[in-house]
C-alpha cells in the first residue's frame, strides 16, 4: 500500500523535465525582445512578442517575418476596418487600398462616442416629441369628450322644455320629428345646401313656436341669418359626433313619449274597465 502511494505522489524524472521545458518554451514565446520586434513582411503587422507573432501566422498565413525597430502605433482607416500597428502596415494599405484617410484609434472611439450619444439623444427626442403629441391628443379628446356631454346636457334641457312648453302629444311628436328630420338630412347628406339651410317660417308652426326647438338647431352650429330669416349650417362647421348626439338624444326623447302613450293607454282601459 505504501508504494502505490509513493508511486502517486512521486512524478517520472522525464515527466518533471518535459514540464519545465514547456514551461521554458512559452515563456520565451511572451517574453518582449529588448529593442527588437517582429514584423510580418507580407502586411507590415508589429510583434513585440514570439507568441503574437505566432498568432498572426497561423490566422493570416503570412511566415515572412522580420526583426525591427520601428515604434508601433494605432491608426484606423476611415474608408474601411483595417488596424495598423505600424509604419510599414500604414504605407502598405494606402498602397494597396489607396485610402487616404486615418484616424488615431481614441480618437475613432470618442467619435463614435459622440455619434453613439448623438443617436441617443435623437432618439430620447423624438420619445418625449411622442409622448407631448400623445398627451396634447389625450387632452384635446377629453376636452372635447368634456364639450360633447355639456352639449348633450344643454340638448336635454331644450329637449324637456319643449315637452313643458307643448301639452298635447301630437304636438309633442310633431316637434321632435321635425328636429328629426332635419338632422338626419345633414348627417345622410351634408354636402347639400338645401338640408343645411333652413327657413324659420317652414318650421317654426311645426316646432310649436316654442323657443327650445331653435335653441336645439343653434347646438347644432345652426345660425340665424338673413335677419333672423333662416337657420343656415356652415359646411365646414358640420360635426357628425356632435349631430349624432343630438339624434340620440332625439330618439331617447320619442322613445320616452311612446312609453308615456302607451303607460296612458293602459290606464285609460284599466278606467273603462271598471266602469
Amino acid at each position: 500500500m505504501e508504494m502505490i502511494f509513493r508511486g502517486i505522489l512521486e512524478k517520472p524524472k522525464h515527466e518533471t523535465l518535459a514540464y519545465r521545458k514547456r514551461c521554458q518554451r512559452e515563456e520565451r514565446k511572451s517574453r518582449v525582445m529588448e529593442g527588437k520586434k517582429l514584423q510580418c513582411g507580407e502586411c507590415g503587422f508589429l510583434s513585440n512578442t514570439v507568441g503574437k507573432a505566432e498568432e498572426h501566422a497561423k490566422n493570416y498565413c503570412h511566415t515572412n517575418f522580420i526583426l525591427s525597430e520601428e515604434q508601433f502605433i494605432d491608426q484606423h482607416c476611415c474608408s474601411c476596418p483595417t488596424h495598423c500597428n505600424s509604419p510599414m502596415a500604414l504605407e502598405l494599405h494606402r498602397k494597396r487600398s489607396d485610402h487616404s484617410e486615418y484616424e488615431d484609434t481614441e480618437a475613432k472611439l470618442r467619435r463614435e462616442e459622440a455619434e453613439e450619444a448623438r443617436r441617443v439623444e435623437e432618439i430620447l427626442a423624438k420619445f418625449i416629441k411622442a409622448e407631448e403629441e400623445i398627451r396634447i391628443l389625450m387632452e384635446k379628446e377629453r376636452r372635447a369628450n368634456t364639450r360633447l356631454a355639456i352639449k348633450q346636457q344643454e340638448m336635454r334641457s331644450c329637449l324637456d322644455s319643449i315637452k313643458q312648453s307643448l301639452k298635447f302629444v301630437e304636438q309633442l311628436q310633431r316637434a321632435f320629428d321635425t328636429l328629426v328630420m332635419i338632422v338626419k338630412n345633414v348627417v345622410e347628406k351634408p354636402a347639400e345646401e338645401k338640408y343645411r339651410r333652413i327657413r324659420i317660417s317652414a318650421i317654426e308652426k311645426r316646432l310649436g313656436y316654442v323657443e327650445a326647438g331653435f335653441k336645439f338647431l343653434e347646438l347644432c352650429k345652426f345660425e340665424k341669418v338673413e335677419r333672423g330669416e333662416f337657420f343656415v349650417l356652415p359646411y365646414y362647421e358640420v360635426e357628425d359626433e356632435l349631430l349624432e348626439a343630438a339624434n340620440v338624444e332625439l330618439t331617447q326623447a320619442l322613445d320616452e313619449i311612446s312609453k308615456e302613450q302607451g303607460v296612458t293607454r293602459q290606464e285609460d282601459m284599466l278606467k273603462r274597465g271598471k266602469n
